[in-house]
């Protein structure tokens, strides 16, 4: 994650980053593996494509929610078996609004045929709704981060 100091917090992973609109190589971290991307370990012909992106949305959207991925206690072979044969992991936690547990659902649809694009995702009620109260998000982070450095500022640590 990267906090610029106009209070945008943007979560950055490079870890499957290729040039091009298709790829078959399997680097990255496996808990936010979408099921293609498992596909390509079984079938050196398949490929997947940007929709492997929003699945890995949908997993940091959850581990934001909840302060942890999904299955991160299992080895990366009971992960792979989840991912592969399991219905898609989801938000675990009740309090979680209908359009949230939605957007996250839309996220990690399985078929990447069917789970929408980051530009459809822009459309979901969950996006539409919130960005209406993006400034108040906004405002409020800055008022933490200045309260974070007034802290730190403060500290004995910085006194010596």
């Amino acid at each position: 994650m990267y906090n610029s100091c106009l209070s945008y917090i943007i979560s950055v992973d490079f870890g499957l980053a290729t040039v091009g609109s298709k790829s078959n190589s399997t680097a990255g971290t496996i808990n936010w593996m979408a099921p293609e991307v498992f596909a390509c370990i079984e079938d050196s012909t398949a490929q997947y494509d940007f929709k492997a992106d929003v699945w890995s949305l949908g997993i940091t959207a959850i581990e934001m929610a909840e302060g942890c991925a999904p299955y991160m206690e299992l080895s990366d072979t009971e992960i792979y078996t989840k991912i592969m044969h399991d219905p898609s992991p989801g938000l675990t936690w009740e309090e979680w609004s209908v359009i949230f547990n939605s957007f996250v659902d839309h996220c990690l649809c399985k078929d990447p045929s069917r789970r929408p694009s980051a530009e459809q995702l822009l459309s979901h009620p969950f996006i539409t709704y919130n960005s209406y109260h993006m400034d108040d998000v906004k405002n409020r982070i800055a008022q933490h981060i200045q309260k974070g450095k007034a802290i730190h500022s403060n500290s004995f640590i910085n006194a010596i």
